[in-house]
């Protein structure tokens, strides 16, 4: 606590990159711990992915990107530090905890679970996507275009064809013609 302000002293950059590097750790061993768990489930069945496919998915993917975040910020703790002005400046910027970004992002995910079952899984998706990405998260359209149709038609032909678990199609009959 400071002496006269009565708020919270601000944290050094240091400690919050070891507090980073901490967490980022025990992400890693959380998921080994649930890789190694994950096996004795059985991965594949005649069926289809079995008991124990997605809890390893999900392990080898929060492993990896905890790696990743460790790695950056353990390389960002041996790198210069920025002017303190651009690290505020930048914090602010990608800090999306104004309350027009939270009901337009909780009315983004009503409105897709009302047209899920009318448009169907990819173009309803597809549509969300591209809200979020151009419009709140305001990147490129190169990027928004791409990962959208990753995203949606991508893990659309994922779910059908490779895991045999079958999305909402369109119940308007000319896109469920076509394929939607």
């Amino acid at each position: 606590m400071t002496g006269g302000g009565g708020g919270l002293e601000p944290v050094s950059a240091r400690s919050r990159n070891l507090l980073a590097l901490a967490t980022a750790g025990i992400l890693l061993v959380v998921s080994i711990l649930m890789a190694i768990r994950s096996a004795s489930l059985g991965y594949w069945e005649a069926l289809g992915p079995g008991p124990g496919f997605f809890p390893l998915c999900l392990a080898l993917m929060l492993g990896s990107l905890s790696l990743v975040w460790g790695l950056r910020q353990w390389r960002n703790g041996h790198v210069a530090a920025e002017p303190a002005g651009q690290a505020a400046k930048d914090d602010e910027q990608e800090q999306p905890n104004n309350i027009k970004q939270i009901a337009a992002i909780v009315g983004s995910l009503v409105v897709l679970a009302l047209v899920l079952e009318v448009l169907g899984f990819q173009l309803s998706m597809l549509l969300f996507l591209i809200f979020h990405l151009r419009i709140l998260g305001r990147r490129r359209w190169l990027l928004t275009i791409v990962l959208s149709v990753a995203g949606s038609f991508g893990l659309f032909i994922l779910f059908t064809k490779v895991l045999s678990i079958f999305l909402p199609a369109s119940s308007i009959p000319f896109l469920n013609n076509l394929g939607f």
